[in-house]
């Protein structure tokens, strides 16, 4: 399965996701900087994210996030997040 690492903990607007090996579209594994992960999906504009617990032990709920800019180098896409979307 494609992987996708965000830096932080959580995500928010202008946060950057790694993703490796990715052709575009369709599911991922997401690695959080906590060490925390979820399952998301990539759906041609936008990030779904399922719920998941940080760390920390803070619950986050399923969200959707805009991208705003997806960029390429050798074996990864970038994706920049926009401000979620209303649940």
């Amino acid at each position: 399965m494609t992987t996708g690492d965000v830096a932080h903990s959580h995500l928010f607007r202008g946060a950057e996701v790694n993703v490796h090996e990715s052709t575009g579209d369709g599911p991922l594994a997401l690695r959080f900087g906590d060490g925390s992960t979820t399952a998301a999906e990539i759906l041609g504009d936008v990030l779904a994210v399922d719920a998941y617990t940080t760390a920390a032990g803070t619950r986050i709920p399923a969200k959707v996030w805009p991208i705003v800019e997806r960029s390429w180098s050798l074996d990864r896409m970038m994706l920049k997040l926009g401000a979620r979307l209303p649940s």
